[in-house]
């Protein structure tokens, strides 16, 4: 393995961890995992080819793949969870306000009308 690859992989794990650590954020802070996830994209695909041109095989280069499948994916939930944010949105607010059970009863029954609404208007 070329020595240079050491940073790369380190900066590789710093992006995944903070994609996996950003993903409980609310919004804006939620965009924060769909830049880190594809960054990682970006590093994964500069580090294989470095590992190709240096003919390292084994490993590394599996992990590697594993980890830019892993960016990918967790690009693609990121995105998909930002498209129902706006259906789901109004639920966690009410529960992370709620302060009784009541309130927390309230909000099931907010959101499972709204869902009712939806399924209706086809």
């Amino acid at each position: 393995m070329p020595p240079q690859m050491g940073g790369w992989l380190l900066l590789l794990a710093v992006l995944l961890t903070g994609s996996m650590m950003g993903s409980a954020a609310t919004l804006p802070w939620a965009l924060v995992p769909l830049v880190f996830s594809v960054a990682a994209i970006a590093v994964s695909v500069k580090i294989l080819r470095q590992l190709k041109i240096a003919g390292v095989k084994g490993f590394i280069r599996t992990w590697t793949v594993i980890l830019l499948v892993f960016s990918a994916m967790s690009a693609f939930l990121t995105v998909t969870a930002m498209a129902f944010r706006p259906i789901i949105g109004p639920y966690q607010d009410c529960m992370q306000n709620a302060v009784t059970l009541t309130g927390l009863n309230e909000c099931q029954a907010d959101y499972q009308k709204m869902l009712e609404k939806m399924a209706g208007a086809k």
